[in-house]
């Protein structure tokens, strides 16, 4: 039965329209929203239309209105994107859980919609592959609000003993052990005791991760 909606094609065009403004790729949505990747590839290559209720899921998870997914658009009313630009860092860190300006290597524009405009942003690039069962490959760029704690089984941003700041899933266990985890099962945790916690520092929680191609 068709759906008398909309078309395919404009169906298909608005959603690869505002993946691009918002940076997002077809895994992150498929991640993010619970959909079969094979689903939401027949939305966007207008093989299949959405239900009412997948449009609508859409539509929530772009901050848009169902009809900017529905209908047809002309140019002149393309939404303006703001932008917060966000200081890149180098890895080296202060030991007091933070950097200095010295260390800033580049800046990123980061769309507003994605970020709380009153928070405090900075990105790192990431290095390795410890992080890609998460969807973090190597020179994707991280973007972090500054913060000195993060919740059980986050992913955020530490400075270690070494001055060296990592991206690792944060995790408490029961013991009182603080547990840096990768996200890939071929490296090992870093482990922490409760009599060394003065070692670490949170320096943000992980709100965003834009991929590097």
């Amino acid at each position: 039965m068709s759906n008398n909606l909309g078309n395919k094609q404009t169906m298909a065009k608005n959603i690869k329209k505002y993946m691009n403004i918002r940076g997002i790729t077809r895994k992150e949505i498929c991640n993010d929203l619970n959909l079969k990747y094979s689903t939401f590839s027949d939305w966007i290559n207008a093989n299949t239309y959405p239900r009412i209720d997948k449009i609508e899921l859409l539509a929530n998870y772009f901050g848009i209105e169902k009809s900017e997914l529905v209908e047809e658009k002309s140019k002149k009313h393309t939404p303006t994107v703001n932008y917060i630009v966000v200081p890149i860092y180098a890895e080296i860190c202060c030991g007091n859980g933070g950097f200095v300006e010295d260390n800033i290597i580049d800046y990123i524009p980061v769309p507003s919609e994605l970020l709380n405009e009153n928070g405090n942003y900075f990105c790192m690039v990431a290095k390795g592959d410890s992080m890609i069962e998460a969807g973090i490959s190597p020179g994707d760029y991280l973007i972090f609000e500054r913060c000195s704690k993060v919740d059980h089984n986050v992913i955020g941003c530490f400075c270690l003993e070494e001055n060296i700041a990592t991206c690792k899933k944060y995790k408490q266990l029961e013991n009182g052990t603080i547990m840096l985890s990768p996200c890939n099962s071929n490296y090992d945790p870093i482990i922490i005791d409760m009599y060394n916690a003065d070692n670490i520092r949170c320096i943000g929680v992980l709100r965003k991760s834009i991929r590097s191609y």
